[in-house]
């Protein structure tokens, strides 16, 4: 599981009280995180996803963004599928999406 994924369900968990669920979940995954390995993903993602739409005007709606530009660049790395509802990823070569 990305660490930026494990920090949106945190925040979504804590708000609803459910924070002991999301630890046994959390016990049976293996965190990723970024490294140096992750940038030129990054850099890949983030230009395929640019050319595809505009920057949000909201500061919550731009740090969404940036979180799944780090989410989506992981899973290339570790060439995992991305579960995921929006249509920003489908520039994204090489990016096997899951959509629910």
């Amino acid at each position: 599981m990305p660490l930026f994924v494990l920090a949106e369900l945190r925040l979504g968990f804590s708000r609803a009280n459910l924070n002991d669920l999301l630890d046994e979940l959390v016990t049976v995954s293996i965190i990723i995180a970024p490294d140096a390995g992750t940038i030129d993903h990054y850099v890949t993602t983030r230009n395929a996803m640019l050319r595809s739409r505009t920057i949000p005007a909201r500061r919550e709606a731009r740090e969404g963004l940036s979180h799944d530009i780090w989410i989506a660049a992981l899973c290339l790395q570790h060439n995992l599928p991305l579960l995921t509802n929006d249509r920003d990823f489908d520039d994204v070569d090489g990016l096997r999406v899951i959509r629910w």
